[in-house]
């Protein structure tokens, strides 16, 4: 056989070859871009809860003396307004202790932050 021959049947066996590595680039890097959204999703969405906590223990914090359940309840209403869910809150002496939620990406997963309020320690003088 002649090496004209076999260079014919080489581009015969090789034609497509170009596509099938451009589709699997392709795929590597949409999933890449994929797995990215979801990771900026879940970290906005921590932030969003950091501060939907914030929020919802200093309002809890603001009403701590007329009992501990308007504390909660103020929490609770706070922390709906910011587009979270109160997940739990705590009242003890003159500190609330709040945990919230918020819903993350496409999967459902939720972002989950925890803050209290209350009066600073007393500070000893120098």
């Amino acid at each position: 056989m002649s090496s004209a021959a076999s260079g014919a049947d080489q581009d015969v066996t090789d034609r497509g070859s170009a596509t099938v590595w451009a589709a699997c680039a392709l795929t590597v890097l949409l999933t890449v871009v994929v797995l990215a959204a979801h990771l900026g999703a879940a970290v906005v969405a921590r932030h969003r809860a950091e501060g939907a906590a914030d929020a919802a223990a200093l309002g809890g914090a603001v009403v701590v003396l007329s009992g501990s359940t308007v504390a909660c309840d103020r929490a609770e209403l706070i922390a709906r307004v910011a587009g979270s869910r109160l997940d739990r809150c705590e009242v003890s002496g003159l500190d609330v202790r709040v945990v919230v939620s918020v819903r993350s990406g496409l999967l459902g997963t939720r972002a989950v932050g925890r803050a209290h309020a209350g009066p600073a320690p007393p500070v000893a003088p120098p």
